[in-house]
């Protein structure tokens, strides 16, 4: 069976906006000839970055989601503030106003849709090694944030058992990661892995 793209009547229209995100409207043809009513919550093209510290942490950042209605540690990230502002520079501003953290060796691992059924917006993925501490985290108004390094081992065994909440690309990240990651560190993976392949 062919699978039919469905076909856009008119533009999108914004019908609600607000903190860097809007609420569109569009009206389309769906594959049974349908006209069909769509929303779309759109955003601005935003960066996450999976940070290593030399010491062997992972850096996150601990701040209240509205969404969830409670204090989450995730991964640094954001959106981009102007114009014209890369993803490779949104991530390297978020880590550094988030965290206070630098990297010289930063990798690029793609990009990727969160919500491909009701969202255009894209996300950047990232791997910071070798992050050092430059200065106290500086956040926007918006943000109340406190920084937390934790041991790899413990960030991979929490991804990899789906005992911690970290938000969903930090899952897509850790696995783009993998085979940009030092040796000891995939050695850690592999031992993780077992222990769970072992004890099931």
């Amino acid at each position: 069976m062919a699978i039919k793209p469905w076909k856009p009547i008119d533009q999108p229209k914004t019908i609600a906006q607000g903190f860097r995100k809007r609420l569109d409207l569009q009206h389309f043809v769906d594959h049974a000839g349908k006209e069909q009513e769509f929303y779309f919550l759109e955003g601005v093209t935003w960066s996450v970055v999976l940070p290593l510290t030399r010491s062997g942490d992972v850096v996150l950042v601990r701040q209240y989601k509205m969404g969830r209605e409670s204090i989450t540690e995730e991964l640094p990230g954001g959106s981009a503030q102007y114009a014209g502002e890369d993803a490779f520079s949104t991530m390297r501003r978020e880590l550094l106003e988030e965290t206070g953290y630098v990297s010289q060796r930063i990798i690029a691992l793609g990009k990727a849709w969160m919500d491909s059924c009701s969202s255009h917006t894209v996300c950047h993925l990232f791997l910071a090694l070798d992050c050092v501490p430059e200065h106290s985290y500086v956040p926007d108004q918006h943000e109340q944030i406190e920084v937390v390094a934790v041991p790899f081992q413990t960030f991979a065994r929490d991804i990899l058992s789906g005992g911690y909440e970290y938000q969903k690309e930090a899952a897509l990240l850790f696995m783009r990661a993998f085979s940009h990651l030092p040796f000891a560190y995939r050695l850690i993976v592999f031992w993780e892995v077992l222990k769970r392949v072992f004890t099931v």
